[in-house]
């Protein structure tokens, strides 16, 4: 049984339909809300605005909300390359992630800041 198997049977015993419907509940909005509120919505990957949590795991305790460590707070991009990486089966522990400074934004060049140039 694979991991998604495994959520889904758990998910099923916790009275949810599918996993769609374990993540518009009550409970989840609950859990996430305590995920994201542990890093001040920040993303542990980027340091950027957490707007969604990533499951390193689906245990019970994890998907009841009884154990949260290891629900990672993360911005859609850092998401998707986890989620990336999770498909390639590359399994990372949470305290090997290092945070990746953001890129900084060219600046948007302005008659102003032409003038300042000169």
């Amino acid at each position: 049984m694979n991991e998604y198997e495994s959520r889904d049977q758990i998910i099923r015993s916790m009275g949810f339909p599918t996993y769609r419907d374990y993540l518009q509940s009550k409970l989840w909005r609950g859990i996430r809300q305590r995920a994201l509120l542990r890093t001040q919505f920040k993303c542990v990957k980027c340091h950027g605005r957490a707007w969604e949590v990533h499951h390193t795991e689906y245990s019970r305790l994890v998907l009841e909300g009884k154990m949260i460590r290891t629900l990672m707070p993360v911005c859609r991009i850092c998401h998707q390359l986890l989620e990336e990486d999770k498909k390639q089966r590359l399994e990372v522990e949470i305290e090997d992630w290092k945070p990746v400074p953001r890129p900084k934004r060219a600046r948007a060049i302005t008659m102003k800041s032409r003038r300042r140039a000169s």
